[in-house]
C-alpha cells in the first residue's frame, strides 16, 4: 500500500514537499503545513497519506 501511494505521488509536481510534510500526522501540523505550501493539490495529498497510515494501522490492530 505504501508502494502505491509512493507510486502515485512520484507523478506529480512538488511531491517532494508533499512527502516530507506526509511525515507529520497530527492534524493540527497537516493545517500548518498546508497553510504554508498554500498548494491545494499538496494538501489533498496530505490527507490521503493521513488516510493510508490510519487505515494501515487499523488493519494491524485487528490482524
Amino acid at each position: 500500500m505504501k508502494f502505491f501511494s509512493l507510486k502515485i505521488l512520484s507523478g506529480i509536481s512538488g511531491h517532494f514537499q508533499c512527502r516530507r510534510a506526509s511525515k507529520f500526522r497530527q492534524e493540527k501540523q497537516l493545517f500548518r503545513i498546508s497553510e504554508q505550501f498554500n498548494d491545494a493539490s499538496c494538501f489533498a495529498i496530505i490527507i490521503a497519506e493521513n488516510f493510508l497510515f490510519k487505515t494501515e494501522e487499523l488493519a494491524k490492530e485487528y490482524l
